[in-house]
């Protein structure tokens, strides 16, 4: 899975009541079952994990509190997290596609041209635009009569044209919508000589484009007349960063997740070629290279991607670009080998689509091909298999998983002639990769083991309450290190402070977790922490476990501060700054004071 979205992007004041509304009123199982089946099991629904591929599931759904988690790979949060994390949108957008699709009345945002809701009318009117501009010119009509393509398959899309003129879009919208609205939506430039506006898109059929949410953010256009850029796209804006999206993922997300893979293709009428011959589970980069993104984004919803580019020299040279990343996301990767010079729309013309569906259904392991490139005359030449080993094996490096990347090196090393361990040493290529391991980072295993500790900690505050601290009080909020745990805890906190803290038990947690809930950042990483630790109760408790981690972790952090003043403390005295060394030696002093004092 693609790595979830940093935090929320505040919307304005009316935040609290809206978030919270749109929280009451999601049926996060509805939600998830977009994405994934679940089952009713005892209180909660549990399922395969919509974040990553398993086959036995960790995925589970708490509707009371409207939580989920998966124990397989730990994502968790709230409905807002959730969509967040299988869209990519971000927070306001989240917010108001939840709450359109859940009944919540949108508050207006006063003073605000050129947001999400006024981009979004603005690109909605210039669709319907669009629309009615190819019912009213033969030109496109015939295009797609040529091309075989009946009518409800290009009105299912979408499609619609744009005249050729310099302005019929702006003086279609330019009443409802200001010059600089519509410049900021992608729809028109400006002469670089007069200033003028002008439309974007002329003489072009049009194809609207959608995040994954389903939401309209731009369009793709062809054109149909002699200019030398065959497809223009919307200008970047906020929503509309064409790197990040796929042609036609939030339509076929259903049937790729279904089918567990899917096709990857150039352009817009690939797509529709594709759909033509029986395939909905296609989608398209839109022409350009692979991005990361793209990548992540396809292995949210498919184990495998075939790649459906075109059958010369350049869609060869961009399967083997593509592969890399694709490797790095970690789905497996095979090529449909189209004849020279055929994409799959072109092929479905020539020999039907019978043709099309034989040539994905037969398509062929990218990494065998690429093996396959190295003919004998590359093993017989040393420094042609010393070069071709070096290659393939920095395109291993990336296989995220390790029984995969060894079991490629070594076909790889079988292929080259080569012992398999000679395959995997050479400059460059790390000790952890040539055991087929992941290479710890020792930079790392402290933190990670404070912030264990830490989560030990608020698991058992959530759940035992009052009887986890005995008769000590709660402690300062600064006392966590971890980011997500300290915002966790001041939740936690102030809904103590708000209703008070009592015993749980294993039926339960010690309060109202939706107290602790409300506490928290919107779709925050610490919503997904909060997750993990109500999915179930705390297991092996010990007698003063909690009050036990709790002086760990003071000591822990009064050795780091420790270490940070002693170094402040040098730097001060060489600077000659008295006053700072003095101020130092009492922090150091009250320090070595609390430690002795917690040891007796």
């Amino acid at each position: 899975m693609s790595a979830p979205p940093s935090g929320p992007r505040e919307s304005g004041p009316r935040d609290d009541g809206f978030v919270q509304a749109v929280r009451d009123a999601v049926d996060l199982v509805d939600l998830a079952r977009d994405y994934t089946q679940v089952e009713k099991r005892g209180a909660r629904y549990k399922g395969l994990c919509p974040f990553h591929k398993e086959k036995t599931p960790s995925f589970s759904i708490d509707p009371e509190r409207g939580l989920y988690y998966c124990f397989g790979c730990g994502a968790g949060g709230d409905a807002i997290r959730f969509h967040m994390q299988l869209t990519g949108d971000d927070f306001p957008l989240a917010l108001e596609s939840l709450a359109r699709r859940f009944g919540v009345p949108i508050p207006e945002r006063r003073g605000d041209t050129s947001g999400v809701q006024e981009q979004s009318r603005v690109l909605e009117a210039a669709a319907e635009f669009f629309v009615r501009q190819l019912d009213r010119h033969a030109a496109p009509l015939e295009y797609l009569r040529r091309r075989q393509v009946p009518s409800e398959a290009y009105r299912a899309l979408g499609v619609g044209y744009a005249p050729d003129a310099w302005r019929e879009l702006l003086g279609a919208l330019q009443g409802r919508f200001s010059e600089q609205l519509l410049e900021s939506a992608g729809l028109v430039a400006r002469s670089a000589k007069s200033g003028r506006p002008y439309d974007r898109f002329r003489h072009r059929l049009v194809f609207p484009i959608h995040s994954t949410s389903g939401r309209l953010v731009g369009f793709g256009g062809r054109t149909l007349g002699d200019d030398p850029a065959k497809y223009v796209n919307t200008a970047e804006t906020d929503s509309f960063r064409k790197s990040q999206l796929l042609y036609n993922l939030h339509r076929a997300r259903p049937k790729i997740r279904e089918s567990g893979r899917v096709l990857l293709v150039e352009g817009y009428f690939d797509v529709l070629g594709a759909q033509l011959c029986g395939i909905d589970w296609v989608v398209a980069s839109m022409g350009t290279a692979l991005t990361e993104q793209q990548a992540k984004l396809l292995s949210r919803y498919a184990g495998e991607v075939i790649l459906g580019y075109d059958g010369d020299r350049a869609g060869e040279e961009a399967s083997r670009k593509a592969l890399r990343i694709l490797l790095r996301s970690g789905v497996a990767v095979r090529r449909a080998r189209f004849p020279a010079g055929q994409d799959p729309d072109s092929l479905r013309l020539e020999e039907g689509p019978e043709a099309v569906r034989g040539y994905v259904d037969g398509a062929v392991d990218a990494l065998e091909l690429e093996l396959a490139r190295r003919g004998p005359e590359t093993v017989a030449d040393p420094r042609l298999r010393a070069a071709a080993a070096g290659e393939l094996r920095e395109l291993l490096e990336v296989v995220p998983d390790t029984v995969l990347r060894y079991s490629y090196g070594e076909r790889a090393a079988r292929h080259l002639g080569l012992p398999v361990e000679v395959f995997w040493r050479s400059r460059g290529a790390s000790s952890a990769v040539r055991q087929g391991a992941a290479e710890p980072a020792e930079a790392n295993v402290a933190p990670e083991a404070r912030s264990s500790m830490e989560a030990r900690i608020l698991h058992l505050l959530l759940w035992l309450g009052r009887d986890a601290l005995g008769a000590r009080e709660l402690p300062a909020a600064d006392l966590f290190g971890d980011a997500d745990c300290r915002e966790l805890y001041r939740a936690f906190a102030a809904a103590v402070e708000a209703d008070g803290m009592h015993g749980g038990d294993e039926q339960g947690p010690a309060l109202d977790a939706a107290l602790v809930q409300q506490g928290l950042p919107p779709a925050s990483s610490a919503q997904g922490l909060l997750a993990r630790l109500l999915a179930a109760p705390p297991e092996g408790v010990r007698d003063g476990e909690a009050l036990t981690l709790l002086g760990t972790l003071a000591a822990k952090g009064a050795l780091v501060r420790q270490r940070a003043l002693q170094a402040e403390l040098f730097a001060a005295q060489e600077r000659g700054d008295a006053d700072r060394v003095e101020q130092i030696l009492a922090e150091l002093a009250e320090l070595r004071r609390r430690r002795h004092g917690a040891r007796r």
